[in-house]
């Protein structure tokens, strides 16, 4: 591995610890009710508010679908020789991040609740992505995937976040945006210009 694939690859795996790290951060506060949530936080409230409209199912799947997509962010750096140790820390942490999506035992003898149900499917999601990853055939592709990985998670974010206000200004609780929600649109905003740069440089070289 040269110099540069190593640099490269530490700033891939720092972004993606941001992003866990601004995935937990609060994303909505209200310091007078005592509600500073981070996203999965909010995503629990919604769900034991049992008021499943259009809008809260969209946020709720929004808010913990993020984790699908850094879960696929992870899956775009293993790559071939299999079994090696880049290969393995890649496949052991994809794999954290699906089990961490995983509903609670209950759900074997509770199937019809509605919030275990996107749980398991979005587990499911990442798992399905987790298991192509390990053939290293989404490395071929690694640029292209993170392209649509910071476009969807910068406006699957931003909806999320918005309406997560939104929600909370219908229970006369107004609240304001977390630092969380703000530094976790803004690294994908990152991540498609990082991505952005690297079409542009191929775009030069083939340039006669």
């Amino acid at each position: 591995m040269t110099q540069t694939q190593e640099t490269n690859k530490k700033r891939h795996w720092l972004w993606l610890a941001l992003c866990l790290l601004a995935y937990v951060l609060p994303w909505t506060m209200n310091p007078g009710a005592g509600l500073t949530m981070g996203a999965y936080d909010f995503a629990e409230l919604l769900n034991k508010r049992n008021v499943y409209d259009d809008v809260s199912y969209a946020t709720m799947l929004l808010l913990r679908g993020q984790l699908v997509l850094l879960t696929a962010y992870v899956v775009t750096m293993i790559r071939r020789p299999f079994l090696t140790i880049h290969w393995f820390v890649g496949a052991a942490f994809g794999l954290l991040l699906v089990v961490a999506q995983l509903p609670p035992l209950t759900f074997i003898n509770n199937t019809g609740d509605i919030n275990q149900q996107m749980q398991a499917m979005l587990a499911g999601i990442s798992g399905l992505i987790w298991l192509v990853g390990l053939s290293g055939v989404v490395w071929e592709i690694r640029h292209w995937a993170r392209l649509f990985i910071g476009i969807a998670g910068f406006g699957t974010a931003l909806f999320a976040l918005v309406n997560a206000i939104a929600i909370l200004s219908v229970y006369n609780l107004p609240s304001l945006v977390g630092f969380g929600g703000v530094v976790m649109i803004i690294l994908y905003g990152v991540l498609i210009v990082w991505e952005g740069r690297v079409f542009a440089k191929a775009r030069n070289r083939a340039e006669p």
